[in-house]
């Protein structure tokens, strides 16, 4: 199949990504009024002990649910070439037999790990959300189509109506008692109804279909390009294997909440992540210019994901004990250290995008292999010790693996000029550690506002706006 936009004027797919990207900003920012809303209130209905229930079982079945898509997604929505029908339903037949082979073999195992990390219900909860794997991996057929042909107009109200409908479903739920088992009812309801709506919007009628040589093809493409984030997503279950079994239940809920924040707090990261890739594929044989144009991205990634993060981080002390409960007051302690920690993958990530761009995915894997080892070796040494806030300084033990990074970046691409980005970091970062530094904390930022170099930065951007502004 060719979709209409693959053979459409540049013009025309310009027109259409603009479009298309309209409505996913749209819709990351309705979602994260509605996701910090609704975490709101399902913590305070069901209390830190069974909700890390739920989001320590939740952990497990993410990284699942990433590893067994096998990369197809980015095969059915990255390939340069035209993907046929042949091609989605070969995806859709494949998925539809791992997710059933792997939803078994994990049901079955989940007992083992159950009794490894000592969360009682954990078993039974993970399974009820790894029965509805194979519903999850089948939905992303559909996605593919649509995101192929960039109609984000479907994809997003799709995304946006999941969420909706499982805070719907979660929190009554959760008033009548039914504790961990509201959120596994409202994800549930989630994941049915958006596959459901994802298979309508495309209009997609899948067909069997088992050819080796193009699995062999489609597998190979994904796996080139997934394989790094494999391990990265590692990250999701050291929260309830190695938390969960040193520091208990609430400690998991206390890091998954402190994660969730920062991550809902981050959209416009995922956003730069997909402008990235865009930007630097085009300069692709331009190193110069990319090294630039990744310079340039690294100050826009730390200034507006900087601004929301220590604004929030500000504040913390004061809205999370009165928002989510004092019983959360851990999350505020902890809340800075994470948010270190994604700042300074923001401030790294035009680096990534552009290894990934020239095909350099396995240098990827490789910081991803030294930040996991950093990290999952403190959490090891220091959660026994100080409990849940052991998550918090991992992260920061973890930063120096960034130095890789930057390192196979500068050797085989070009070195990008991270120096006024990375004093922003610092400013931020100082701001992020208030109750830490005291006064410091402020002079810090004030400081690096007033230097010539940041007004200038600051009055190009300005420039640029007013160009873009009347040009439209």
């Amino acid at each position: 199949m060719t979709t209409p936009n693959e053979s459409a004027p540049h013009a025309s797919l310009r027109g259409a990504a603009l479009k298309g990207g309209a409505f996913l900003a749209g819709r990351h920012s309705l979602s994260l009024v509605i996701h910090l809303l609704g975490v709101m209130l399902l913590t305070r209905a069901i209390g830190p002990s069974n909700y890390g229930v739920y989001v320590g079982a939740l952990g497990v079945q993410t990284y699942l649910y990433a590893v067994t898509q096998l990369g197809l997604v980015v095969f059915l929505v990255r390939h340069s070439e035209a993907v046929s029908d042949a091609q989605f339903d070969q995806a859709f037949t494949l998925l539809g037999v791992i997710g059933v082979s792997v939803a078994t073999i994990v049901f079955f195992a989940l007992p083992i790990v159950e009794g490894w990390i000592g969360i009682g219900a954990f078993a039974a909860v993970g399974r009820a959300l790894v029965i509805v794997l194979p519903i999850q991996l089948l939905g992303l057929v559909p996605m593919g189509r649509l995101e192929r042909a960039l109609e984000y107009r479907f994809v997003a109200p799709a995304e946006l109506g999941g969420y909706i409908v499982f805070y719907l479903v979660a929190l009554p739920l959760a008033k009548l008692g039914y504790r961990e088992w509201a959120p596994v009812a409202g994800y549930w309801t989630q994941q049915i109804l958006m596959t459901g709506a994802l298979f309508l919007a495309s209009r997609y009628r899948p067909r069997l279909r088992w050819n080796p040589q193009l699995i062999r093809e489609m597998v190979g493409y994904g796996v080139r390009y997934s394989g790094a984030f494999w391990i990265w997503q590692l990250r999701d279950i050291v929260n309830p294997v190695i938390v969960g079994k040193f520091a208990g239940t609430q400690a998991v809920a206390f890091v998954a909440l402190t994660v969730r924040l920062v991550d809902a707090l981050s959209f416009l990261k995922g956003v730069g992540w997909r402008v990235s890739l865009s930007v630097l594929g085009r300069l692709q044989k331009e190193p110069q210019r990319m090294v630039r144009a990744a310079s340039d991205g690294m100050r826009i990634q730390v200034v507006t994901l900087g601004a929301v993060l220590a604004g929030f981080g500000l504040a913390s002390h004061w809205v999370i004990p009165r928002v989510f409960g004092p019983e959360w007051m851990t999350v505020a302690v902890l809340y800075p250290f994470v948010a270190i920690g994604y700042l300074t993958s923001a401030l790294f990530q035009p680096e990534t995008a552009m290894l990934f761009v020239v095909s350099l995915s396995r240098r990827v894997g490789e910081f991803h292999l030294m930040f996991l080892a950093l990290f999952v070796g403190s959490v090891l040494i220091l959660v026994p010790r100080i409990g849940p806030l052991a998550y918090g300084w991992s992260e920061i033990a973890a930063l120096p693996s960034y130095g890789l990074l930057h390192w196979y970046t500068s050797r085989l691409i070009g070195k990008p000029d991270w120096r006024l980005a990375g004093l922003w970091w610092l400013a931020f970062v100082s701001l992020l550690l208030w109750q830490q530094l005291g006064w410091f904390s402020v002079i810090v930022p004030v400081a690096v506002l007033l230097w010539p170099g940041t007004l200038e930065e600051f009055r190009k951007y300005l420039v640029s706006v007013r160009q873009l502004r009347y040009a439209e």
